[in-house]
């Protein structure tokens, strides 16, 4: 019984370490995501890869996939393979939806399994314009596509689903906070400190002003029974 016993624990020992104790996560960051995009109309998706948040990566050959939302696990599936951009850490996938509706995005970091699924877009007539989105809505698929959701968690927001933030920022579930502290915050991360380490630093994404405005709208949105903190 006693040679069972420490066979099992030997066993145990040599079990493979899960990926993130080997840092073996990503943060997958969009750049000028769209709102929607048009059937049939090529559109470049540009990204960065960044190991634990902060290091660039470069020797990546990541994938892009659609599906149609809520298709269940063997709906058509589209593939698109991304290239490295010229700057350091970037790819870039060209995407053409073939059909209109609502698709599922996924990118594949190629790292450890390590991927980010956006928000459900809109794929619209070519040539048509829907009605923007409004500010909280558009927040939220950049709040995913910027790469938020990796590090901060929203769980207040029953349309972010089950996904589980890597605790390296501070929750933001039922926070609000001053608007143009927060905007401040998000233009110029490098001067704040945001997680429970010296080192914690949110990365500098360059974000619009148009964007920070969303993001700022949809932190801030009262979600439904939400108990709300208001603070910095």
């Amino acid at each position: 019984m006693r040679h069972t016993l420490g066979m099992c624990a030997i066993a145990l020992l040599l079990l493979p370490a899960t990926p993130t104790a080997f840092g073996g996560w990503t943060v997958i960051t969009v750049r000028d995501l769209p709102e929607y995009f048009q059937v049939g109309t090529a559109t470049k998706l540009e990204f960065a890869i960044r190991q634990h948040g902060r290091t660039l990566m470069d020797d990546r050959s990541p994938m892009v996939t659609l599906k149609k939302a809520g298709g269940g696990f063997l709906s058509k599936k589209q593939r698109f393979s991304a290239v490295r951009a010229p700057e350091s850490g970037r790819y870039t996938a060209t995407v053409t939806p073939e059909d209109t509706g609502t698709v599922e995005i996924t990118i594949d970091a190629d790292w450890y399994g390590s991927d980010v699924t956006l928000v459900p877009m809109r794929v619209v007539a070519r040539g048509q314009e829907p009605a923007p989105l409004a500010g909280h809505d558009r927040g939220r698929q950049l709040y995913v596509a910027a790469g938020c959701v990796t590090c901060h968690a929203k769980l207040d927001d029953p349309q972010l689903g089950d996904r589980k933030a890597i605790a390296v920022g501070p929750a933001l579930t039922g926070r609000q906070f001053p608007v143009d502290w927060l905007a401040q915050k998000l233009a110029e991360p490098e001067r704040f400190r945001v997680g429970t380490g010296q080192e914690s630093v949110m990365p500098a994404l360059g974000l619009k002003d148009a964007e920070i405005a969303a993001l700022v709208s949809y932190v801030n949105y009262p979600q439904v029974g939400a108990r709300v903190t208001v603070g910095r």
